[in-house]
């Protein structure tokens, strides 16, 4: 009986598969899900860094919007005239994000993203996306 019972549990742990899930907010909450999803090295990139040892500097991550006037302004005049005073203890890190809506189209199977500031926003995020 207690033998039927552990095979049991054992058949039910083996058959359960974790899902990427359709939104690409949860794809780096373990490991697991970021596997399933096939974003292993992007997540490690650029969500669970880990402290280097050799490096004593400070990780800072700028999100930012390519289109946004306020996003441009403190870049320009905040984070520049900080990090030149900064410069040899901090790693800062430009992340295109964007303030975007996503929808998820099932007839597709597609995501749809609708930037703050128009689709030229979204376009240009893309490219700073591919180039940094």
């Amino acid at each position: 009986m207690f033998f039927s019972f552990v095979i049991l549990c054992l058949t039910i742990v083996g058959s359960l598969t974790i899902d990427c899930p359709n939104t690409p907010s949860k794809w780096c909450e373990t490991e697991d899900i970021a596997r399933a999803c096939g974003v292993v090295e992007q997540c490690r990139t650029y969500v669970w860094q880990t402290h280097d040892e050799s490096n004593d500097r400070v990780n800072f991550s700028i999100y930012y919007e390519t289109l946004c006037p306020d996003c441009r302004q403190f870049i320009t005049t905040q984070v520049w005239n900080a990090y030149q005073s900064i410069v040899d203890i901090v790693n800062i890190t430009f992340v295109p994000y964007g303030n975007a809506k996503e929808l998820y189209r099932p007839e597709t199977k597609l995501y749809q993203y609708y930037c703050q500031h128009g689709v030229e926003e979204c376009y240009g995020n893309l490219i700073h996306v591919r180039r940094f």
